[in-house]
């Protein structure tokens, strides 16, 4: 399928579907060269033996040539006609001519179909009129043509997996990057968008608390550091590449304590959180600070009282009059506790952080905002989590951890906002 602007010289248009032979032929013109393609154009192509029957060909009239936004908009809803062409098959493909029509016509032509899978056609010539800077002579015509160079190239396709990495989104930037990297043939550009590629899909994993997995990506990535200068410059570069090795040392603690509650887990679980909540997902947030809220108790309880774990404390560690509460429900002398026995545990154990959790609100049977996260659809209930909830749970989080926002795991833009 051909799709070119026509404009008030038609030889240059014949001699592209000349050239081509399409199946079909999309013609673009504006309102005053709409009649030339019944009147000079389809004679000029019969002359050579091309009959382009009506059935072949259809017409969409730009109604102001001279406006680019206007015809930009128009040209944009042929993207669904170009897409059902060419999932017909790998034999269906699209080109598109810019050569006629005035400046704007070409311009929205040409911005369109970077989204598109399409050939970019031109008719340059060997001799114009006007002592060489004029139109191409008839009959003198050299069609110039390539592949999408946005596809081919990756320019855009770099540009928007940054912008999706940028916003959080770590998944569509992977695969974005995936799609795109078969239709791109200049190495450099493959080596760069791999390159990011990979830092996208570390994330990905690190999002999804795959620490593992997100180790092994970064700890590679020193030897892109060149692809990444490419296609960042140098100072994003070094921003990042600087960042990534703080977020390998994180990473690497986590996965040295990850069989026991820290706090560098509790820093990560509260940081998970907070992207959650950036993206409007209450119920998500506020399930991973409960479980932060809960690693917390179980952290202090193992690194300040010996006790290994909330699934089976030994009833001789449990002071009284709580040993008593808890012995009907213990087995083998040993009881399982959740996060508010654990709590009350560490209370009767004089440790601060038990004290701190009733201060917070946390302990109270009716009013917790614990039990937001209870009634929460993911949970045992069909209530959505509030915004005021979640920020209460984060402040508590964050109170009984005795840290600050600065030590919260966060991470990296690609593009500095300066940049």
């Amino acid at each position: 399928m051909l799709i070119l602007t026509v404009g008030g010289s038609p030889p240059p248009v014949a001699a592209s579907v000349l050239h081509w032979r399409p199946a079909r032929v999309l013609f673009l013109p504006s309102r005053d060269s709409r009649s030339k393609i019944e009147q000079e154009i389809l004679p000029l192509l019969q002359r050579e033996s091309f009959d382009l029957d009506p059935g072949r060909y259809d017409v969409e009239i730009l109604d102001d040539e001279q406006d680019l936004t206007r015809c930009l908009e128009q040209i944009r809803h042929l993207t669904p006609r170009v897409q059902e062409w060419v999932a017909r098959g790998d034999e269906f493909e699209v080109v598109v001519d810019i050569t006629a029509g005035t400046k704007a016509m070409s311009s929205a032509l040409a911005l369109q179909a970077h989204e598109w899978v399409c050939r970019y056609s031109y008719v340059g010539g060997t001799e114009r009129d006007k002592g060489g800077v004029g139109v191409v002579v008839s009959g003198k015509e050299q069609i110039v043509h390539t592949q999408n160079p946005w596809k081919v190239m990756g320019f855009r396709a770099l540009d928007r997996a940054i912008t999706l990495f940028d916003h959080g989104d770590f998944a569509a930037a992977t695969q974005l990057i995936k799609d795109e990297l078969r239709l791109i043939q200049d190495t450099a550009r493959k080596c760069e968008l791999s390159a990011i590629s990979k830092i996208a899909e570390a994330h990905l994993h690190w999002d999804r608390f795959q620490h593992g997995k997100a180790l092994g990506i970064l700890s590679i990535l020193g030897k892109d550091e060149n692809h990444l200068i490419a296609a960042l410059g140098q100072k994003d570069a070094k921003r990042l590449l600087d960042g990534l090795k703080d977020e390998i040392r994180i990473l690497q603690e986590i996965e040295l304590r990850k069989k026991v509650p820290c706090l560098p887990m509790v820093k990560d679980l509260i940081g998970n959180a907070a992207r959650r909540s950036r993206e409007g997902r209450f119920d998500d947030a506020v399930a991973r600070l409960y479980r932060a809220i809960e690693a917390i108790a179980q952290m202090g309880l193992l690194e300040d009282h010996g006790i290994s774990g909330t699934d089976g404390v030994p009833l001789e560690r449990v002071p009284e009059p709580f040993r008593t509460e808890l012995t009907p429900r213990a087995r083998d002398r040993c009881v399982k506790i959740g996060l508010q026995d654990a709590y009350r545990l560490l209370r009767e154990l004089g440790d601060e952080r038990g004290n701190r959790f009733e201060e917070l609100g946390l302990a109270h049977l009716k009013k917790s905002p614990l039990l937001a996260r209870n009634n929460s659809i993911l949970a045992h209930g069909f209530e959505p989590v509030s915004e005021k909830v979640l920020e209460s749970l984060h402040a508590s989080a964050m109170s009984l951890a005795g840290l600050d926002e600065t030590q919260i795991v966060k991470f990296p833009k690609i593009r500095s906002r300066d940049g």
